[in-house]
């Protein structure tokens, strides 16, 4: 939901929202999770160009739950995360 827009567009996207099916709007939730996660990763990638694979997931990781865990878990984990072999 957009909640800098002017309430007259608000309720004009709430009706299409609406408007379709259930498998419609599901797709659309996915396919928002999936927008928002690659530009997750592609800030990340931008400030360590570096990384590989297993460290850009530990930092969506640390960025996703920072303020779920406390600081020694969330390095605990994201090490946990670094190790595993693929």
């Amino acid at each position: 939901m957009m909640f800098d827009t002017n309430k007259k567009f608000q309720k004009k996207q709430i009706e299409i929202i609406l408007s379709k099916k259930p498998s419609e709007r599901a797709m659309m939730g996915v396919d928002m999770i999936d927008s928002v996660l690659q530009i997750v990763k592609n800030s990340i990638i931008g400030k360590h160009p570096n990384y590989n694979e297993r460290e850009i997931v530990a930092e969506i990781f640390k960025r996703y739950y920072k303020n779920d865990f406390p600081k020694d878990k969330i390095e605990e984990i994201m090490n946990r995360i670094k190790s595993i072999s693929l």
